[in-house]
């Protein structure tokens, strides 16, 4: 099943929707359509309050993609990459691929949304204000005065001192200012993020025990997703502060096993992936790299074509820039091995392969130098 579906691309960021979207888009426009704009304006036909919702719902999206909009583009000024924006079920997220340089980039690039989620909020009340009341259209001035109110809260919660929050994301930039030290800083801030995860967790059982069952599953949903991106956001730092001056070779795995393209499919999955048990492996002849096989390209072949179809029909090409290098950078080798989604890329030396690395060599060193008390 497709996760993310391509939107549009602006100043070359990528601006996806993932499928929980559109669960949230009509969770919001059925809100708006039966309760809120009916309390708000009377004696409107069903057909438009569901208009109203609709329009609100998708205005809302807009506000909360410039938001991720103007962390991307200020990330793009500091010269950082950005993958893409995705809108989700918690609202949409700016992937960034690196860290900030330092503590003042990233105070630029965290108080960049609550601005422009302020910045709108003043637009819509303005619009109103000024435009809307004044010419008595109701219809319209209930779905500005909406958009004013919601993009005000949207900047004022994502200024909460929690990480990944914007707002924990300033905390973590003044600490890292202090301490010059980034994984304490962001410690810092993921201990934050954690502590306002579970008072919104608390605060949704209380709101469970009123009765309000859709405010209070939603507080502690929104809690559990804070606290896995807090600790995951920290996680990341950590690896990168572990990896930092290692190179490649330092991490790749040296025996690699290696399958002929002439091998039957039938005899790779018996001989290779339930002998060794890994879920994909490089394709060579002679030594040269051919490309990887993979469970998943494997499992597209029909099982009753396994004897007389041979490996190279499974085997998908490595691009270039995912081949690895032994004196390459090991946190840029990281950052290719999870944007390629292959798990494991090939390290390759004059032509030949000369190991693998995947994203379980580079956890088996994070566990080990952590269980030996690792510090920087």
């Amino acid at each position: 099943m497709k996760r993310t579906f391509k939107v549009l691309t602006i100043s070359g960021i990528e601006i996806s929707v993932h499928y929980t979207w559109f669960i949230v888009f009509g969770l919001v426009t059925y809100s708006l359509a039966v309760s809120y704009f009916p309390m708000l304006i009377k004696g409107e036909s069903p057909i438009t309050y569901w208009l109203m919702g609709g329009v609100s719902a998708l205005l809302l999206f807009i506000s909360v993609l410039l938001h991720e909009l103007s962390h991307s583009l200020v990330a793009k000024k500091e010269k950082l990459g950005v993958d893409k924006i995705v809108l989700f079920l918690f609202g949409g997220v700016s992937e960034i691929t690196e860290e900030p340089k330092n503590a003042k980039d990233e105070f630029r690039m965290a108080i960049a949304g609550p601005l422009s989620s302020f910045a709108l909020a003043i637009a819509f009340w303005f619009l109103w204000l000024v435009v809307l009341k004044p010419l008595g259209s109701a219809i319209l001035s209930s779905i500005f005065w909406y958009l004013a109110v919601i993009n005000l809260m949207l900047g004022v919660f994502n200024l909460l001192p929690g990480f990944p929050l914007d707002g924990g994301r300033v905390l973590r930039a003044y600490w890292w200012n202090k301490s010059k030290n980034l994984t304490k800083a962001t410690l810092v801030a993921t201990n934050a993020g954690k502590g306002l995860s579970i008072l919104m967790m608390v605060l949704g059982g209380f709101e469970l025990l009123l009765g309000y069952f859709v405010g209070g599953m939603w507080f502690i949903f929104i809690g559990l997703f804070l606290r896995q991106a807090a600790e995951s956001g920290y996680q990341r730092v950590l690896i990168r502060d572990i990896l930092s001056g290692m190179k490649v070779k330092e991490l790749m795995s040296s025996n690699v096993v290696c399958v002929s393209s002439d091998l039957s499919i039938y005899d790779l999955v018996d001989e290779f992936f339930l002998k060794h048990r890994f879920i994909s492996y490089p394709v060579c002849e002679k030594g040269k790299l051919l490309g990887i096989v993979t469970l998943n390209t494997v499992k597209q072949i029909p099982r009753e074509r396994w004897k007389e179809e041979k490996t190279k029909v499974a085997t998908q090409g490595v691009p270039q820039n995912f081949i690895l290098h032994p004196e390459e950078d090991a946190v840029e080798a990281l950052e290719k091995i999870i944007t390629s989604d292959l798990g494991k890329l090939p390290v390759v030396k004059d032509g030949e392969i000369v190991g693998i690395l995947s994203r379980r060599d580079v956890m088996n060193l994070l566990t080990i130098k952590t269980d030996l008390g690792y510090k920087k």
